[in-house]
């Protein structure tokens, strides 16, 4: 897939990028990103032609790192956050519910989320199938393992350059829930006909909703030059956890996925004009590396700084100095105007 290319190669290069996968339930999303079954229990001996989005680009990614500059140090980390009934569980490590805040630089930050060092596709592959396994998954009349959350797996590699610098960029790999129609897709018999069924649909539907309108309102801003009216990223916990893929500082592709029997055609048109929307979405990304030059300037204001904090310090010193004589000196012609009275 070219656009998984270039978006690998975009990380690289020291941007941030995103591919997501977004279609109706059981239309492939999940097998789109990953592959079959097989991908995940057995990487080494698996045919790589059946290999998915994420395990493809595992492999270039570190065939990109092999061929990198000789004389700098890559390090790579990997996180996976499940957004299930609108909370954050995260899936390489064991805490739930975690909390996100947004930090000046960093963005949208989900605190307390483990983020594991890997070497090579062996190794990120391990921590993905560990991750797949922790996720809410059930058998429903439309697709026998359905995915119950959205799930976010993160690929960061920062590269320390030999001159100093630092190169970093991150690539989100998004396999969105599909949305679901109670009519449609609903608990098989069994462990997976419980209640909690409908509860998890109602928060996926909704949170796919919250996705829709930021789309639609992003695409009329890159109709309108940029000017728009509010994006409402705060609407669920998917579209805040995604917000710079979505309109900030990312290369940004999504995958729709469709079905095709006559009985889903009102979903089919949705996922295709939700496509042609976000194709109208515009981001502006930036290059996110830090070289000699910009340490060198960032010194040279600090040092700026600290000349203007000693100034400070000695102007107080000075008007400390004259208050004091200025004191001293009410004092004793207080004093003298009392003795001569």
């Amino acid at each position: 897939m070219r656009a998984g290319h270039d978006r690998v190669a975009a990380v690289l290069a020291g941007y941030n990028a995103t591919i997501m996968a977004y279609g109706q339930t059981g239309s492939g999303k999940t097998h789109t990103m990953f592959g079959p079954d097989e991908v995940l229990s057995d990487f080494l001996s698996c045919d790589p032609e059946l290999h998915g989005i994420v395990p493809r680009a595992s492999e270039q990614l570190f065939e990109g790192l092999r061929h990198g500059a000789a004389d700098s140090s890559f390090i790579v980390q990997c996180s996976y956050v499940e957004v299930y009934n609108d909370r954050l569980n995260d899936l390489l490590g064991s805490k739930q519910n975690l909390q996100m805040r947004e930090r000046p630089g960093a963005g949208i930050v989900v605190e307390g989320l483990v983020h594991e060092m890997v070497t090579g596709s062996r190794e990120l592959m391990h921590q993905l199938a560990k991750g797949n396994a922790k996720r809410v998954v059930a058998a429903m009349k439309m697709n026998p393992r359905s995915s119950r959350g959205h799930a976010i797996f993160t690929v960061y590699v920062k590269e320390i350059l030999a001159y100093g610098g630092e190169k970093a960029g991150k690539l989100n790999l998004v396999d969105l829930a599909g949305m679901e129609s109670s009519k449609k897709s609903y608990a098989m018999e069994g462990a997976s006909n419980h209640a909690m069924r409908k509860e998890e649909a109602k928060n996926i539907n909704t949170s796919l909703y919250a996705l829709g309108t930021v789309i639609e309102k992003l695409s009329e801003a890159g109709k309108t030059g940029g000017k728009g009216a509010h994006v409402p990223y705060r609407d669920s916990k998917l579209t805040r956890l995604l917000q710079d893929s979505l309109g900030g500082n990312s290369k940004s592709t999504i995958v729709v996925t469709l079905r095709i029997e006559a009985q889903n055609i009102e979903e089919t048109t949705n996922t295709l004009r939700f496509a042609q929307r976000a194709k109208a979405v515009k981001t502006i990304v930036k290059d996110n590396t830090i070289s000699v030059k910009d340490t060198t300037k960032l010194l040279r204001e600090i040092d700026e700084m600290t000349v203007q904090l000693e100034t400070a310090q000695l102007m107080v010193r000075q008007l400390k100095q004259e208050l004091s004589k200025s004191v001293a000196t009410t004092k004793a012609r207080s004093c003298c105007e009392a003795g001569l009275n």
